[in-house]
């Protein structure tokens, strides 16, 4: 299941947005693509429809045991990084202008980039792209 969390009620809307679209935690099919490319396509996991993610805004999902940072800095394209905190593993949550770790101030921006605190580098990022409508990322 995705849902969005936030703490703006623009955020707060986001998250209700995500959380109805959670249904599209479900690994990619083929569909009619040729037998070469279906294999690619099966590492993919949907996220969320993209119109459920304003540009310019972020959020966070949760997909089966992964819990996402997603941003959308533009029409075409989607960042999606691990909730992991890359200092002690606590997991990330989201402030109005980035993505802050709760349990020792680490500071991201919605681009990955650590800004401050004790983690040693940014957030581990995915693969993603939105394809036919939908935010998807591989996971793996």
């Amino acid at each position: 299941m995705s849902c969005f969390t936030g703490c703006s009620p623009r955020r707060q809307f986001l998250r209700g947005a995500l959380l109805g679209a959670g249904a599209l935690s479900l690994t990619a099919c083929g569909g009619g693509r040729d037998s070469e490319d279906a294999g690619d396509d099966q590492d993919w996991t949907d996220i969320a429809p993209a119109e459920s993610l304003p540009v310019g805004e972020a959020g966070i999902a949760e997909v089966g045991e992964h819990t996402l940072l997603v941003n959308r800095p533009d029409e075409d394209s989607v960042m999606v990084f691990s909730a992991v905190c890359p200092h002690e593993g606590c997991t990330v949550g989201m402030d109005e202008d980035r993505f802050e770790c709760p349990c020792h101030g680490s500071q991201f921006e919605f681009t990955g980039e650590r800004i401050a605190g004790p983690a040693p580098r940014g957030l581990t990022s995915y693969d993603a792209e939105i394809s036919e409508g939908t935010i998807r990322a591989r996971l793996t």
